[in-house]
């Protein structure tokens, strides 16, 4: 599910003044050439979108990235430098609520995943062999995942250890094909993509369920997940969105107190209407709901994620190259059987 708009309420109350100057005047981002870089040019990049009557040096000054279109991308430009963030590349990742410091990703290339790596071993050895992770995320007191990835997801790979001793080794990165494994994994596949294998998974399957489940450690892992999933097409990472978290959240749990899969919460509000009650500013947005009952593991995070590769418009979102954030919500409730709900929320926001 996916929504674009333009600012058509604040274009009146906006209408900017066009006094151009030369085009080799002008600063980055300075469209209309006030001299000064803010909403007014966005509003002039919005009317050249929609066909408003601009001079051909109007219409050259809107293609702010140099890319010979005018798009949002170019509206994304002006906004990163009116909020300061020009030049900025860096991914922000969800917080997790855990005793267990989370290193900061230096963005360096993470090294291949060594032949040693397999189960069984205690967390130290598998420091020793894979070096500090990335990011630590605890499922809960016994189960935490060691995250291991470079800046842009192209190396990702995953080790979990159950109180103290690895029992799950789960790889994404775009690599995989040329990996070696310690056994034969379990394979995922991308049905809409010819059944192409994107990840591989060894993994001891006794193990405990917490109850109830670490909400921030399986919203985390789903964006992480998903970060990877994009990597391999060759897409920028999301930026992680708690504002979009907080909403994704509670329509997950609604629709778990419910036992109801629908992008329609219990008030009759689509996401978008639950946006707009939220106060939260977007040019662009998106959903995707899953859901999985009776056999529920552990981690359900990477069975949601399969969910939604492995279906045309989700996957759709999950790869889309207009949205730039994304917030991850879980929710669960008893209903004779374990019944799981997840909620994606993605977004261009201003």
């Amino acid at each position: 599910m996916k929504k674009l708009f333009a600012l058509l309420a604040v274009a009146a109350m906006l209408s900017a003044v066009f006094m151009p100057l030369g085009a080799a005047d002008r600063k980055l981002g300075d469209v209309n050439g006030d001299s000064a870089v803010d909403l007014n040019d966005i509003l002039m990049i919005r009317d050249c979108i929609f066909g408003a009557a601009l001079t051909a040096e109007q219409k050259a000054a809107c293609d702010v990235n140099g890319d010979g279109t005018v798009n949002i991308e170019d509206m994304l430009v002006v906004l990163s430098i009116i909020f300061g963030g020009e030049g900025n590349t860096q991914t922000a990742t969800p917080p997790v609520a855990s005793a267990t410091p989370v290193p900061t990703s230096s963005g360096t290339t993470t090294p291949p995943v060594p032949k040693q790596l397999d189960l069984g071993l205690t967390q130290a050895q598998v420091e020793a062999v894979a070096g500090t992770p990335t990011r630590i995320i605890d499922a809960s007191s016994s189960l935490k995942w060691l995250i291991y990835r470079n800046a842009k997801y192209t190396d990702f790979y995953m080790v979990r250890c159950n109180n103290g001793i690895s029992d799950c080794l789960f790889y994404m990165g775009t690599g995989l094909a040329n990996k070696t494994f310690p056994q034969e994994p379990e394979w995922y596949s991308d049905k809409n993509d010819s059944n192409k294998k994107y990840a591989a998974a060894i993994e001891k399957k006794d193990r405990p369920v917490p109850n109830p489940r670490n909400k921030d450690a399986i919203e985390a892992l789903i964006f992480e997940l998903c970060n990877a999933f994009r990597a391999q097409h060759g897409k920028t990472p999301f930026v992680w969105d708690a504002q979009l978290r907080d909403m994704a959240r509670a329509h997950s749990q609604d629709m778990a107190n419910r036992n109801n899969l629908s992008h329609i919460n219990a008030q009759g509000k689509d996401p978008f209407d639950r946006m707009d009650d939220a106060g939260y500013r977007y040019w662009a947005g998106g959903e995707n709901v899953a859901c999985f009952y009776g056999f529920a593991p552990a981690d359900p995070s990477i069975k949601l994620n399969d969910q939604w590769i492995n279906s045309a418009a989700h996957r759709e979102n999950m790869l889309d190259d207009d949205f730039t954030h994304l917030g991850t919500g879980f929710g669960e409730a008893f209903h004779g059987q374990d019944w799981l709900y997840a909620t994606q929320l993605f977004s261009v926001p201003f």
